[in-house]
């Protein structure tokens, strides 16, 4: 199991590095860092479909040499979400490591989708991209505020 989180790490650092995520968190280019994180993503899904077991699993979470390999890997993923929120492709008034803890739940969406088939392997880019990078919430109508969902309950006005 630990030779497995091995090549999960591995693919994760090719990830990064296919990506441009270096390159692409040193620099002010808006197009250039949105590239990376696009090609991020798509990188970190496809490591997430080969080893996705590895994302919950508590043996591989508590050794401490893959443990101290993730710590480095995900500080590279941050600086990239950092340059992504200094450029304004990311929202700045989000802790960028709840940004990195949104990826990783989404790929842990990814992970358990794929498994139950609840979602085609084709569309999962477009659901982690557009879920990443708009939510899940429908668009605001131009002329007004979002409203909250209605659960059907009658309201007071008053609260639970």
């Amino acid at each position: 199991m630990i030779a497995l989180g091995h090549r999960a790490h591995d693919r994760w650092h090719q990830a990064l590095v296919s990506a441009g995520v270096e390159e692409a968190a040193a620099s002010s280019d808006p197009g250039e860092v949105g590239r990376a994180l696009d090609a991020l993503l798509s990188g970190l899904i496809e490591v997430a479909d080969e080893y996705g077991f590895g994302l919950t699993d508590h043996a591989l979470a508590v050794h401490p040499e893959l443990s101290r390999r993730a710590e480095e890997l995900e500080e590279r993923e941050i600086a990239l979400y950092t340059a992504a929120q200094r450029t304004g492709l990311l929202r700045a008034d989000l802790p960028v490591r709840w940004i990195s803890n949104t990826v990783y739940g989404l790929l842990v969406a990814v992970r358990e989708s794929l498994r139950r088939g609840d979602v085609a392997r084709r569309d999962v880019h477009r659901l982690v991209t557009q879920t990443f990078l708009r939510g899940a919430a429908s668009p605001a109508p131009e002329d007004g505020p979002r409203s909250a969902p209605h659960d059907g309950r009658a309201s007071d006005g008053e609260g639970a």
